[in-house]
């Protein structure tokens, strides 16, 4: 009864366009923009006046600052600490710092050591390697992508930098 009222060149296309939605619901979802990550989620929050002696290295390009203890009442370090990194190359212009999570994603999923290994930054502030598995991460745009090894992408925190007042706050 249906088919007689609609007009045939509709009614095939309604056909065309259910089929098409039911294919798109069958096939898996697209990766989202955002990185997955093994690591669970962790608070971090720090406070960096760079005018502070701890880090005034921080000034320079590719120095890098790696906290593995909380430094204050309220700073929260994350899974196993925090790598702090002036970037040669930021990928935007307007946050010249990187924060990364010293923790291994791969090994953090694959590795029956207790405590977990960390990354720990090399020279320049380039990269960072994996004590563990040694996975070689880019650390010097802000990305954090594995480069080298079985690794996937280092957890990346928010940085804000407040040029006038040389305060740094990272967060997630």
């Amino acid at each position: 009864i249906l088919s007689r009222r609609i007009p045939p060149f509709l009614l095939r296309s309604f056909r065309r366009s259910a089929a098409v939605f039911v294919l798109a619901a069958a096939l898996p979802a697209c990766s989202s923009d955002e990185p997955e990550t093994s690591l669970p989620d962790m608070p971090v929050y720090a406070h960096l006046s760079l005018d502070d002696a701890q880090y005034t290295r921080l000034q320079n390009l590719g120095e890098f600052l790696e906290i593995t203890e909380p430094r204050g009442t309220f700073t929260r370090i994350g899974v196993r600490g925090l790598l702090i990194v002036h970037s040669i190359t930021p990928m935007d212009s307007s946050r010249p710092f990187a924060a990364y999570d010293l923790a291994c994603p791969y090994c953090y999923t694959h590795s029956n050591r207790s405590p977990r290994p960390r990354v720990h930054a090399q020279e320049g502030g380039v990269s960072a390697v994996c004590e563990e598995c040694g996975s070689r991460y880019d650390i010097s745009s802000g990305f954090g992508g594995c480069v080298e090894g079985p690794g996937t992408q280092l957890q990346v925190y928010e940085t804000y930098y407040s040029a006038a007042s040389r305060v740094l706050l990272v967060q997630d």
